[in-house]
């Protein structure tokens, strides 16, 4: 039998859309969703979690392309342009609560946009995203704080995260 974690309660406290537009005009939302969280077995007072990201693309009408009937092969897909010089509006963030409370925030922070030969069903590039996710927790790690420490945390975050700014 597969040894399976003990997977800890969670509950999202606040998420955020970050926004990206590529110098082509392309525009691509995105947010960092996580699905699993467990304690660490190697490290005290640390969790490893499993994360996914949620993309929304929107193009402008000369680089929309033919809506796709089906599923596209993701292994069949030619690279057209990259993207490692992009604007960002906001980064995608969300912040969660977990068992015990304490505060676990993770960012979405893109460092390469591919557009694809693949459209989407309705007409959109398929781009391929590299990013890595930032992950910020309670200065006391996992420990328990208080519902006031909650509410301060989130103000802490809020405004170091909501800066727009562009990369360079």
């Amino acid at each position: 039998m597969a040894d399976t974690p003990d997977l800890m309660d969670f509950r999202l406290l606040e998420q955020r859309w970050g926004e990206y537009v590529l110098p082509n005009g392309i525009v691509v939302r995105g947010v960092p969703l996580i699905s699993f969280i467990w304690p660490s077995r190697e490290a005290k007072r640390s969790v490893n979690f499993r994360s996914h990201t949620l993309l929304s693309v929107s193009a402008p009408k000369h680089l929309k392309g033919p809506k796709a009937s089906g599923p596209q092969n993701p292994l069949k897909r030619k690279v057209l342009e990259e993207s490692k010089d992009f604007e960002v509006l906001a980064h995608g963030m969300s912040v969660y609560v977990l068992e015990g409370g304490a505060v676990m925030a993770v960012k979405m922070l893109p460092t390469v946009f591919k557009r694809t030969d693949a459209f989407d069903k309705e007409g959109e590039p398929i781009l391929e995203v590299g990013y890595i996710s930032g992950v910020v927790a309670t200065p006391e790690a996992l420990d328990p704080i208080d519902p006031e420490d909650v509410k301060r945390t989130k103000s802490s975050i809020s405004r170091k995260g909501g800066q727009r700014r562009r990369k360079s």
